[in-house]
């Protein structure tokens, strides 16, 4: 109180002020107590409330429970009546739903919750866990004064009980063993604290199970001893089970597989195929010189990148991602990098001609700039990436390939016959390549690996596979021009059945009945030539299908089930090191190897357990397990297929924005089926598929997506399909299409002309591109009426970007260049049968020598484009006012070409339509076929509107 007299009355107006907001007022208590709590629910403040109170809680609630107490004892009766209990405001400003449901009280407990996430740097992803429902769902039906249990007694009795009941849900899976086998599968590792480690995983079709690790310190790992640790697993999971023993592909595993193979007989030794696919990166590097350069000029500028922070941070500025260095433990990583570093040859070219990378350059040691004058050079020699794209374009198919097997789930039926395919692949690739006299030692190293690699399981289970003996199929091409055979007609095949058939069964009778049994089943005899059994021999999972018709050979059936839920790698050994190494870290450095072995045992196998849930497949725990935030996805080993990509955590509403980004997940006919909620709600069901975004009726919304990138969908032919009438995307700003190799258009008229955000068009590796939008006369004729008056307008584009699209003919309507006003980039590069860059499709409305300007074009390239006669078929003449950098080479049946006036200004039109033009105006004329011009007056950057 300021100045307030005493009296014999408490109550009155008084001047106060206000300790927590620091602010002066004149009120009765009344007030002070609606200044401090608000007021009633549904009356209104007659008092500004205390900022200071509504942003910290702690002191609100301490204030509150003070007031309380004094409100309870109280000076006179007129205080009484005022209470805080009396009234109900025991939060401050609520409505009553707010008090029904616990608004404040809620949003309390979920920022301890938060806090506790950030004390302990707990990935936001495991609030997407079933196991965090749990936890919260038992808290909340704990007895009253539930206590967390101690520290002590979490990393003892409680990590052993949690053991124990992890071991018990196992069971469905053991019982598996019984029926389809089981692989074990083992690795080996260092731990933080270098003690030397080799883990046991139970695998087949139902999952990857961890079972233990053994420690190896001061003990040599020589095939005798992993073989002993070996057979041990083995007894525990029981002989009769275990079908093959995977590990890697070093010597002292392939002795190891020698010391199982002494006791059993029955069970297979497999290398690693992926270790396999992997060695082939490098054999090639061995066996090709300027594979081995390139792979090294590669290298070496990414390091000069990723290891100087200024110049990293440069690259950022001008590329959506960043440079990948070669990792030595992750499968393919020499395609990744120059992948990553072909894709991104503009960003490393605008980014060594800025003036900022000089002065850095200027200031740096002399072994710095002669790493750094390397490293301009590499990337301003096209020859260097010619070698890289030849590099990506032949060992493409080996890394599909690759990624492929490093999947989850048995892949020992499809590794023989797509072994093939990718060699059939690579035939085809190299038919057009610079280096095609070399497929012949390329096909002697992959044929030499797989000899290696291959056992007669491989050959075993390519044999029972019911679908490649479907007609359809075997009267397919086969890639590289080879004849699809059957593999009951394939020698090697034969010999590799027969061998495996020894090795199976226990006596000749039992070899004899499964050659007898395997005969019935090559020619359908019985059953097997049934039509439901052929129809579904294609179309069913193999294992399935001889799950229902393999009546007929039991024992072959048996045989069947076995071989072919086995998996081909010992990536699930390799990735339990990566979850071993989360739960044994540095920090956590204390802990003995057994209780690591525990956490690791329930981590593994708890996310094991939940994948076989309704709810991981389908409910709100939908692929809980493969984080968001985690970079690597792109190049992820895990099943994609049918995740669902946006924001995984929150609802969208409409201020939030959107990027859609697929690359090569799935495989199907369709993208997004009818009944996908929209994606302004919650998800999209994604795959490698023929039409995406097809609806039949109803409005679907998606206006959220502000960026949409579709790369290596390689069966996709159509993006927007029946959605010309219900689809809005106004707020598309950017759409980035590679490697769509069957894509035919990109837009419709009428979707084009929503695009009024777009500013950044980059489409590359897209071979049957037809055109960029759909022609009119393919369109329906009630599309063209609906829309016959609207002019196709890109007010906000900004760049264009098409590369290597070899059935393009046109990139836009010539309509359109009157709207491209905030054009700063034009880059046609590679696109064999483009002719025209803006093409006329109504010459009625054309007017002869109109001159089009673009006001804001800043860079211009125009690079092997062979049969590119004009940029329209009526001779247009274009002004390019502020070009400041422009490349025109390998265009050779160019008729127009580009003249500069005195002023800098670049013109383009005939020869013919430049009689206008003057020896002084026109100083410098340029009409070859090779330009490489810069203007001098504009100190133009060439990443400034990247």
């Amino acid at each position: 109180m300021l100045n307030s007299a005493a009296g014999k009355n408490p109550g009155g107006a008084k001047l106060w002020r206000c300790n927590h907001c620091k602010i002066n007022f004149t009120s009765t208590y009344t007030r002070i107590h609606t200044h401090f709590f608000g007021p009633e629910a549904g009356k209104k403040a007659d008092i500004q409330r205390c900022k200071a109170l509504m942003n910290d809680r702690d002191v609100y609630v301490k204030l509150k429970k003070k007031v309380e107490e004094a409100e309870g004892v109280g000076v006179s009766a007129r205080l009484r009546q005022s209470t805080i209990i009396k009234k109900q405001l025991s939060i401050p400003n609520i409505s009553p739903l707010e008090v029904s449901f616990g608004t404040i009280a809620r949003e309390a407990v979920d920022l301890k919750i938060m806090r506790c996430l950030c004390a302990n740097a707990i990935a936001f992803n495991c609030l997407r866990s079933p196991q965090w429902r749990e936890m919260v769902q038992a808290i909340n039906q704990a007895p009253k004064g539930y206590k967390s249990p101690s520290f002590e007694k979490a990393r003892t009795s409680l990590l052993d009980e949690c053991y124990r009941s992890i071991e018990k849900e196992l069971s469905p899976v053991k019982d598996t063993w019984y029926v389809h086998g089981v692989s074990v599968v083992s690795d080996g590792w260092s731990n933080c604290k270098q003690d030397q480690l080799i883990n046991v995983i139970a695998a087949n079709s139902r999952g990857a199970m961890f079972m233990y690790c053994g420690v190896f310190n001061g003990v040599e790992k020589t095939g005798q001893v992993i073989g002993d640790f070996l057979l041990k697993a083995i007894e525990k999971i029981g002989p009769s089970n275990v079908l093959q023993v995977v590990t890697d592909n070093a010597k002292n595993c392939i002795a190891t597989g020698r010391e199982v193979q002494k006791v059993h007989k029955h069970i297979f030794w497999t290398p690693c195929v992926c270790h396999t696919l992997n060695l082939i990166f490098k054999d090639f590097a061995n066996a090709f010189s300027w594979m081995k350069s390139t792979y090294k000029s590669g290298k070496h500028i990414v390091k000069f990148f990723t290891n100087r922070k200024y110049l990293l941070a440069l690259f950022k500025a001008n590329s959506t991602r960043v440079l990948l260095k070669v990792a030595k433990t992750r499968f393919g990583s020499h395609y990744i990098m120059l992948k990553r570093l072909f894709q991104y040859r503009e960003s490393l070219e605008t980014t060594v001609v800025l003036r900022s990378w000089k002065d850095w350059i200027s200031k740096q040691d002399a072994s710095t700039k002669t790493l750094g004058s390397l490293v301009v050079e590499n990337i301003h020699d096209d020859k260097f990436w010619d070698e890289v794209k030849e590099i990506v374009r032949i060992t493409k198919p080996i890394y599909m390939l690759l990624k492929f097997c490093d999947g989850e789930g048995p892949r020992m039926g499809e590794i023989y016959e797509r072994m093939d395919n990718m060699l059939g692949e690579i035939k085809d690739i190299m038919a057009t390549s610079q280096y095609k006299h070399e497929f012949s030692s390329i096909e002697q190293i992959v044929v030499t690996r797989w000899d290696k690699m291959t056992i007669p399981l491989h050959c075993l289970g390519f044999a029972l596979t019911p679908c490649f003996y479907d007609h359809v199929y075997l009267e397919t091409p086969a890639p590289g021009g080879f004849t699809r055979r059957a593999p009951n007609l394939d020698k090697e095949v034969v010999m590799g059945c027969m061998e495996a058939f020894g090795k199976i069964a226990e006596n000749t009778y039992e070899e004899k009945q499964l050659r007898d049994q395997f005969v019935e089943f090559q020619l359908r005899k019985g059953i097997y030539s049934m039509p439901q059994a052929q129809m579904d021999a294609v179309t069913m999972d193999a294992i399935d299908w001889w799950s229902i018709y393999g009546s007929q050979t039991p024992e072959l059936a048996e045989v069947a089930k076995k071989v072919l839920s086995q998996p081909i790698n010992s990536s699930s050994a390799e990735r339990a090191w990566s979850t071993y190494g989360h739960a044994h870290s540095l920090k956590r450095n204390r802990l003995n190897s057994s209780r690591a072995d525990k956490l690791v045992y329930i981590h593994t196998n708890l996310r094991l357990l939940s994948h076989y849930t309704d709810g991981y497949k389908n409910g709100p725990f939908r692929k809980w397990d493969i984080d968001p935030e985690n970079s690597c996805l792109e190049e992820s080993p895990l099943e994609l297929e049918d995740m669902r990509w946006a924001d995984l955590e929150n609802d969208l509403d409409e201020e939030e924005t959107l990027e859609l980004y697929l690359d090569g997940v799935g495989n199907g006919c369709q993208l997004c089926r009818t009944d996908v909620p929209m994606l302004s709600q919650d998800c999209m069901v994604v795959g490698n598929h023929e039409e995406v975004f097809r609806v039949q009726d109803g409005l679907y919304s998606f206006f959220s997506i502000t960026d949409l990138c579709l790369e290596n969908l390689s069966e996709l032919r159509i993006i927007w399909k029946d959605l010309a009438e219900v689809v809005t995307l106004d707020n598309l700003t950017t759409l980035h299409l590679y490697d769509c190799k069957k894509l035919r258009y990109v837009f419709t008229p009428l979707i084009a002309r929503s695009l009024l955000q777009l500013s950044w068009l980059d489409v590359r590796e897209c071979e049957e591109l037809e055109g960029i939008i759909l022609g009119k006369d393919q369109v329906s004729s009630s599309s063209n009426a609906h829309t016959a008056l609207q002019p196709i307008t890109f007010p906000n584009l900004t760049q264009v970007e098409v590369t290597n699209c070899n059935n393009l003919k046109s990139l836009l309507p010539l309509e359109s260049t009157t709207s491209l006003q905030q054009l700063k980039r034009l880059k046609v590069e590679n696109n064999m049968k483009l002719e025209q860059v803006f093409e006329v499709e109504n010459e009625a409305q054309v007017t002869t020598k109109e001159e089009i300007k673009f006001d804001k074009i800043e860079l211009f390239e125009l690079t092997d484009v062979p049969c590119l006669i004009d940029f329209c078929s009526k001779g247009y003449h274009f002004v390019f006012l502020d070009l400041g950098y422009m490349r025109v080479t390998r265009c050779p049946k160019m008729t127009t070409g580009f003249f500069i006036d005195s002023k800098q200004i670049v013109h383009y039109k005939t020869e013919k339509e430049t009689e206008g033009f003057t020896s002084e105006t026109t100083p410098n004329t340029i009409h070859d076929k090779g330009i490489y011009w810069k203007n001098e007056k504009i100190c133009y950057d060439h990443g400034k509107n990247r």
